[in-house]
């Protein structure tokens, strides 16, 4: 089978069971900002996040499935960041109610300020793909396929459901990797160092087949800015040596980042997709998925059809004979080798059409 078609099916099947751009100066102030659109011209390609196989019609207004903090975070003291409870309900109104926010459950970082959640609205933009509620003074960048960036008075950014699957060929592809060497890797391509790592802790059951885990990290611009961020990064190795990255952060100048910790992960927390885009992209995934199969299945049996026809041209070596055809009746007789000639002349003196079938026709498919 052609590996640029193997690699194209293993890309589909396995981003359906799995379903940002900003200007130069948003760019200098922002660790991570354009991660989208260096993707976009490294080759790589972004898809739905969270992958559309978490989501009936009936969720598409759930959390981000990956935001509530597991058991182990907690202990590590990264839960002092990430909200410990979801929503189950239903999509929420323009007013954000702090009730709903879930931001009581979380435990404060020292220093930060509950927020207002009562003066927060919920917006969107672009695609119109999904929404966060946002506090006065923030503004979102970019929604695009399920991932929202927004950005803070502050310099402060939280981006949602970045995901990018790492095809071999792209300008940037690096072999497979787990989060942390994942994390600096992309690091490095946004012209980001990596300074250390403040804490960490496993991302639980949030990525099965896969890895995944929490990280606070300080990192530092080209232009010696210091960041704090809190990020959730998974990877996923698949077929054909393609591999998926997801990033959702939160990320602060150094100085701020615990006084704002608590906002940033209230947005984190009130992501929600569009059940419209949820419904449509799973059901362009479904019919992709037929799709493929049907493709899949006529090239099996192409296969099929081209052993068969090998082995009875082996077969038809080893007993001495050719296979001759009437093309006007279809009618199909074995001779001896070195007879074809003759028998084509016997045909055309009788009249008849005849000819020597190839060793690609020998088998007539059923």
């Amino acid at each position: 089978m052609n590996r640029r078609r193997m690699a194209a099916i293993a890309f589909v099947l396995i981003s359906v069971a799995a379903v940002y751009s900003k200007n130069q100066e948003h760019q200098a102030n922002n660790p991570y900002a354009q991660m989208q659109s260096q993707f976009a011209r490294a080759g790589d390609t972004a898809r739905l996040s969270p992958s559309p196989a978490r989501h009936s019609p009936e969720q598409a207004t759930q959390v981000d499935p990956y935001a509530q903090a597991p058991e182990g975070s907690r202990a590590a003291g990264i839960g002092t960041y990430i909200p410990v409870s979801s929503d189950a309900g239903g999509s929420r109104s323009d007013s954000y109610d702090a009730g709903d926010s879930g931001a009581g459950n979380s435990r404060p970082a020292a220093g930060s300020t509950a927020p207002d959640f009562a003066s927060w609205t919920r917006q969107t933009g672009g695609d119109h793909s999904a929404a966060v509620a946002l506090p006065p003074g923030w503004s979102l960048f970019e929604i695009a396929k399920g991932t929202a960036g927004v950005s803070g008075p502050n310099k402060e950014q939280v981006v949602l459901g970045f995901q990018t699957f790492v095809t071999p060929g792209s300008r940037n592809y690096a072999p497979y990797m787990g989060p942390e060497q994942a994390l600096q890797w992309f690091l490095r391509i946004q012209g980001v160092r990596l300074v250390r790592i403040v804490d960490r802790a496993p991302a639980g059951q949030r990525n099965a087949g896969g890895q995944g885990e929490f990280m606070t990290v300080e990192t530092q611009t080209q232009e010696g800015r210091q960041y704090k961020s809190l990020a959730l990064v998974m990877t996923n190795l698949m077929q054909m040596n393609i591999w998926k990255f997801y990033l959702s952060y939160v990320s602060a100048p150094e100085p701020r980042f615990d006084a704002e910790a608590q906002t940033m992960m209230g947005i984190w927390k009130s992501w929600k997709l569009d059940p419209g885009y949820v419904q449509g992209s799973l059901d362009h995934a479904q019919k992709t998925v037929q799709q493929t199969a049907a493709w899949m299945g006529d090239h099996i049996r192409h296969n099929q059809q081209v052993n068969a026809n090998v082995n009875a041209g082996i077969d038809n070596a080893l007993r001495g004979v050719s296979v001759m055809e009437n093309t006007d009746t279809g009618g199909r007789g074995e001779v001896q080798i070195g007879t074809e000639q003759q028998v084509l002349r016997d045909c055309e003196r009788r009249g008849m059409s005849c000819r020597e079938v190839p060793t690609s026709e020998l088998v007539q498919p059923q």
